[in-house]
Order: structure tokens, then sequence, then C-alpha cells
């Protein structure tokens, strides 16, 4: 499953709402594909091994790349506080804004997660429904099956 799914300017205009600021570069291949391993390969099982193959290139662009970027997002907001560099780990900090709280930050990232979760159900009831189309999908390998 190494091929990305989706790439860093789909996660800019899906989740960060095609901001022209935010550096694409913080968006690196492998923040997505940690989301993809974290996140989408222990609901979706084999369907990822078919990305480019009809009809799960389509499932993926309609029902994956939604969800999947905000789960990227959740992973790179930390990051996104903050600047690394020669000084240490430093705040950002803007004439303009101030920064989140830690509490304002927990509850972001978390209504971020319930957003990602609920889409990613919606996939997994696609999924459901159409069992004849989507045969790679096995339900048993699905981690939210054996878990709720």
């Amino acid at each position: 499953m190494d091929k990305l799914m989706i790439t860093a300017d789909e996660v800019v205009a899906l989740a960060f709402g095609g901001d022209a600021h935010l550096d694409r570069a913080k968006i690196s291949d492998a923040t997505i594909l940690a989301a993809q391993t974290k996140f989408v390969r222990p609901v979706l099982g084999g369907v990822c091994d078919k990305l480019t193959s009809a009809p799960y290139a389509n499932f993926i662009k309609e029902w994956v790349k939604l969800p999947l970027a905000l789960y990227v997002k959740w992973l790179l907001l930390p990051e996104l506080l903050v600047e690394i560099g020669a000084s240490g780990v430093v705040v950002r900090s803007c004439e303009d804004y101030v920064g989140a709280s830690p509490e304002e930050l927990r509850l972001l990232m978390q209504r971020l997660r319930s957003e990602a979760d609920a889409l990613m159900d919606r996939a997994v009831e696609e999924l459901d429904k159409n069992p004849t189309l989507y045969k790679e999908y096995d339900p048993h390998d699905n981690v939210r099956n054996r878990t709720r």
C-alpha cells in the first residue's frame, strides 16, 4: 500500500479549504502514508491494494479522499502550530492572530477526528451495500467491526 491515495494539493483543497498560504511541503508523503496506514487500511483492508483498478479507483475518489484528507490534517495540526529549526521548537506568532489554547486545539482535533471517522463510516456503508461490486472488501478485516 505504498501508493498514495491522495496528494498534498488534494489535502489542502479538501481539508484546508484550498488555503493558498499553507506550506504544502508540510504535507509530506510520509504523513499521508501514515494516515493511510493508521486510519484507512485497518478499515478497508484489501481495498487499499486495488487503488487503481475499477471500481476501487472511483470509490477512493468519491468516498475515501475526504476522510483521508481530514486524518492528514489531524496528524498535521500540532506541527502547524510550531516551527522547528536552529532555535529549537518555537511557537509561530503573527500580528493579527492569537494562538489557540491547548483546550481549543484539543476540541478542534476531537471534532476533526470525529468528522473523519463519520465519513469513513459512510465509505464502509457504501462497501457493505454493494458487496458484488466491491469483492475485495471483507467486513471481517474491518477493525471497527471487531471493536464495536
